[in-house]
């Protein structure tokens, strides 16, 4: 026993004769600084080297209720600290755990009076220290992630010592226990969830808790809807994209056309059936994919606009007004028609006869007021029909 004082060590120190190993032990009042005033040393006569379990006598009552009590174990290895709470036992041996000792009087237990906590009472009584001849296992362990997809697991990994057998609870985990040593466990929904392992070995038992929190963020859902899924070529089709959880698209229509749109548009000219695959990009989790077959008949007796000449349209694009150009072999019917990509007929439709030779009709979207978008003209005579893509910039 000892002070900092430089006065009489045993000038702090007060004396209980009740209570505490054999009805004896020491007590002063803690200390709010840092730096110890009264201390106490226990040193042991190690009469041969191992490992040794450290266990400290808490008398209890109004003289041993420090809430800090910072046991100092100076070992073979270094120093290690130990906080307990003297209010919480009443004549008990507390473990301060298992520590190398070198034959002699090399190591000791050192306890002060600093708790950081001012007026409590800190006891100093009796210290044991038992050799051990089979290790008492430490539970511990790792994981290797808190964040995961959908689907995912997290791979938790023993760092236990001293362990041979190994029993793992995972709160609202798949599975909800293992036997592995380092099992993989998968998790459906965010949260804080706790996380045992209890392990056995030769020296006891040892179990730990951890609350962990888990972030599960979802993949991409990939989905999509169209206007028509079949129709005479040139058939337009309108994709609706449906997906969740993506930020990307990647479109391919079968007939080699790409789009990387959120909501695309495609043409298809050519009779056949088309595979739509569209993948739904995410950029943190899975991606998907889906899939829709397109049919396209052919248009019987029809000619495609890009095999005839004689039908154009000039300038395509254009703001306001374009110029429908035709050559008649004969004197014939003309029908002109704008409907948009949803089949929907626009206030433009032209139907009158006109003499062989070559032909120009303005097309004015301006006066029948024709959105801003891209657009299919029909020119029909009494023995074809052609079509052409035109788009509107406003």
């Amino acid at each position: 026993m000892n002070n900092s004082q430089n006065t009489s060590t045993q000038r702090y120190f007060r004396d209980q004769k009740t209570g505490g190993y054999n009805n004896h032990f020491w007590y002063t009042g803690t200390m709010s600084g840092s730096t110890d005033v009264c201390f106490v040393t226990w040193t042991p006569t190690i009469s041969e080297a191992g490992d040794y379990q450290i266990f400290a006598y808490v008398p209890g009552g109004a003289n041993s209720n420090a809430g800090g009590a910072r046991y100092k174990i100076h070992h073979a290895q270094g120093i290690s600290t130990v906080v307990i709470d003297q209010s919480t036992y009443t004549g008990q041996w507390i473990s301060l755990g298992t520590y190398t000792f070198t034959a002699g009087q090399n190591e000791y237990v050192y306890l002060g009076d600093s708790t950081g906590i001012a007026s409590q009472m800190i006891a100093f009584d009796a210290m044991r220290f038992r050799k051990v001849t089979q290790h008492i296992p430490v539970a511990n362990f790792t994981m290797s992630s808190s964040n995961i997809c959908e689907g995912d697991t997290i791979q938790f990994s023993d760092i236990s010592t001293y362990a041979s057998t190994y029993y793992w609870l995972f709160e609202n985990g798949n599975p909800a226990t293992s036997n592995m040593q380092n099992p993989a466990i998968s998790y459906s929904t965010s949260g804080t969830f706790g996380v045992q392992l209890i392990v056995t070995g030769a020296g006891g038992t040892d179990s730990i808790i951890n609350p962990i929190a888990i972030t599960v963020s979802p993949n991409a859902h990939a989905s999509f809807t169209t206007n028509v899924t079949s129709g005479q070529a040139p058939l337009t089709i309108l994709f609706t994209n449906t997906s969740q959880n993506a930020n990307n698209y990647i479109w391919n229509f079968g007939d080699g056309a790409t789009a990387n749109d959120g909501n695309p548009y495609h043409i298809y000219n050519n009779a056949g059936d088309y595979t739509v695959t569209m993948i739904a990009i995410s950029s943190s989790c899975k991606n998907d994919t889906s899939f829709l077959t397109i049919h396209v008949d052919p248009n019987v007796g029809i000619e495609n606009s890009t095999l005839n000449n004689s039908f154009s349209v000039f300038p395509n694009p254009f703001k306001t007004s374009t110029i429908v150009q035709f050559e008649l072999s004969k004197n014939e019917k003309i029908t002109l028609q704008i409907t948009d990509i949803l089949g929907k007929t626009q206030n433009l439709t032209k139907d009158k006869c006109y003499n062989q030779g070559l032909h120009s009709i303005e097309i004015n979207t301006e006066k029948s007021e024709i959105a801003e978008g891209i657009y299919i003209l029909k020119y029909a005579t009494e023995e074809k029909v052609l079509y052409k893509r035109i788009v509107v910039k406003k």
